[in-house]
């Protein structure tokens, strides 16, 4: 009676491991048919596949992210030297601007 406790219980666990490792979650069936992901502008994501090694796919992962992601930066100097009276007076400004 308790190897076939034992068996039952093996068996349904079995059965649902293989059925829950086969759906695939709502945003990777998004993602592999490059269909929007909702308010996809508040996230960031990277996603890698392999069948292979964990390795392979976390470096794809990292690749997709940072094929994302966009910065601008922008810097000015500016040195602005005067003279009035034999006298030289030197200012600088130095601004940087920065766009995600």
């Amino acid at each position: 009676m308790k190897e076939k406790i034992i068996f039952i219980s093996f068996l349904l666990i079995a059965l649902f491991t293989r059925d829950f490792a086969q759906n695939k979650p709502d945003w990777v069936i998004n993602y592999q048919s490059g269909s929007q992901i909702a308010d996809y502008e508040k996230y960031y994501s990277g996603l890698g596949f392999s069948k292979s090694d964990q390795e392979t796919a976390d470096k794809l992962a990292y690749n997709d992210f940072a094929n994302s992601i966009q910065v601008e930066v922008k810097n000015r100097f500016e040195n602005i030297t005067t003279e009035k009276n034999a006298q030289v007076n030197e200012f600088f400004t130095f601004n940087i601007e920065k766009n995600f």
